[in-house]
């Protein structure tokens, strides 16, 4: 994945987190025994994925690099060891009989569908994360943001798409008209 510029676009500054967000995406569910999340880590690409309670309210992120890991390895051996997913083994999951929330480190961060996408690349870099949660005002999960969706492209083509819809609309106002007006050929492709 191409690099990330210190500081936004043009682009990046007008487009909001909502119109570049992954809406379909994996979760995990409270509740879930580690045994089962040590599965689904080890068994999808990914390395982060989001927990949510039954309504779909964010509770974290669960992660291979998570404490859970070592929590679990603590809890079944009585030895605390920094380990990591890879470290393990599959017999701690099956003793442990602990579920995720009550592993590890669930604590996140998470955006504002209305945060601008320049706003998203600066707490992505701040944070370290590898994903961001993009939760509604109820705290609902209802998107994420990766790197990819970052890339200033994708902020590009968000508001090309918003201009061509404002124009097919015929309904441009003051704000409306600076977007169809924006100059993103600036922007690397």
């Amino acid at each position: 994945v191409p690099f990330l510029d210190d500081e936004g676009t043009e682009a990046q500054r007008k487009c909001m987190v909502h119109e570049v967000m992954l809406t379909e995406m994996k979760t995990l569910q409270a509740g879930t025994p580690v045994e089962e999340a040590y599965r689904f880590l080890k068994t999808h690409k990914h390395t982060v994925y989001p927990l949510v309670d039954d309504k779909g309210h964010l509770l974290g992120l669960l992660h291979d690099q998570s404490r859970a890991w070592s929590n679990i390895h603590s809890r079944v051996t009585g030895t605390p060891q920094c380990q990591t997913r890879g470290l393990v083994g599959e017999q701690h999951m099956l003793q442990a009989e602990m579920n995720v929330e009550e592993a590890g480190d669930i604590e996140t961060v998470s955006l504002s569908e209305f945060n601008t996408v320049d706003f998203a690349l600066r707490v992505y870099r701040s944070m370290g994360l590898r994903l961001l949660p993009v939760v509604d005002s109820d705290n609902r999960l209802i998107g994420v943001i990766t790197r990819k969706e970052l890339l200033p492209q994708c902020a590009k083509q968000a508001i090309n798409k918003r201009a061509e819809s404002i124009k097919d609309a015929h309904s441009i106002g003051p704000c409306e008209e600076e977007m169809v007006n924006l100059d993103v050929t600036q922007v690397p492709s």
